[in-house]
C-alpha cells in the first residue's frame, strides 16, 4: 500500500540518500528490487488520469507511456508526484513538472 502519511523533504535537502529512503517508504518497499511491481500497479490504476502528462513526457523523452510514468518517480519529480498522490490536483502536478 502506498504511504501518503508524510511529505517528502529530500528536494529541500538535495539528498539522494533521503530520496531513496522516501521513495522506498512511500512505496512500502524494503529494497529497490521491490519498486518495479509497486510502480507498475500504480501505473495501471492511474494511467488514464495521467495520460495527458505522460504523453508530454513521452514526447520529451522518446520513451513509452509506461516508462514515462517511471519518470514521475525520478529524483527531480518524485516529490511532486508524491504530493499529487496525497492531495494535489492534476494541474498542480503539471505546473510543478513544467511539461
Amino acid at each position: 500500500m502506498y504511504d501518503t502519511s508524510f511529505r517528502c523533504s529530500y528536494l529541500e535537502k538535495d539528498s539522494l540518500e533521503l530520496y531513496q529512503e522516501e521513495l522506498l517508504r512511500a512505496c512500502g518497499c524494503q529494497t529497490v528490487d521491490q519498486l518495479v511491481p509497486v510502480i507498475e500497479t500504480m501505473y495501471e490504476s492511474r494511467k488514464d488520469e495521467l495520460t495527458p502528462l505522460l504523453q508530454k513526457i513521452m514526447t520529451l523523452t522518446n520513451v513509452s507511456e509506461e516508462l514515462s510514468f517511471y519518470v514521475l518517480f525520478s529524483f527531480d519529480y518524485f516529490s511532486y508526484m508524491h504530493d499529487y498522490l496525497i492531495d494535489a490536483t492534476f494541474q498542480t502536478l503539471c505546473d510543478k513538472i513544467k511539461v
